[in-house]
């Protein structure tokens, strides 16, 4: 090869890690051992590639629904009527907590929050059943 087809190469590969070079040489070359065109290695590893994300996607979707059934668990936000999310409140009372709050009530759409000192183990149950399943 010679010296400007290096330039070339070098410039194509350029984004590309020294690890990650040495690694597509080696699946290149265990796949001419094995008989494998080019052609059919790139078409296993667009095949692979399109599984990726079809399953990412199912995910997405899946996690979105889960935030759906959540949502309509939560009560909702006295100012604009959005999903009330809440946190627990690990702090015990005293300097770092002075009115002994226990959970923190707030919504991401208007900013509106409150405190309570109420915990709220059966909501939390509830929203367990919905992710686990």
């Amino acid at each position: 090869m010679e010296e400007k087809d290096y330039e070339i190469v070098g410039l194509l590969l350029s984004g590309f890690s020294f690890k990650q070079i040495q690694l597509g040489r080696d699946v290149w070359q265990t796949a001419e051992v094995g008989g494998v065109s080019l052609e059919e290695l790139k078409d296993y590893i667009q095949t692979k590639i399109d599984k990726d994300i079809a399953g990412r996607q199912e995910m997405l979707e899946m996690a979105a629904k889960q935030k759906e059934e959540v949502e309509k668990l939560l009560p909702r936000c006295p100012e604009c009527g959005s999903a009330f999310y809440v946190r627990s409140i690990t702090i015990p009372e005293g300097p770092g907590n002075l009115y002994g709050y226990k959970s923190h009530w707030f919504c991401s759409s208007c900013i509106y929050e409150e405190y309570s000192v109420d915990e709220f183990p059966e909501l939390t149950e509830r929203i367990k059943k919905i992710l686990v399943g």
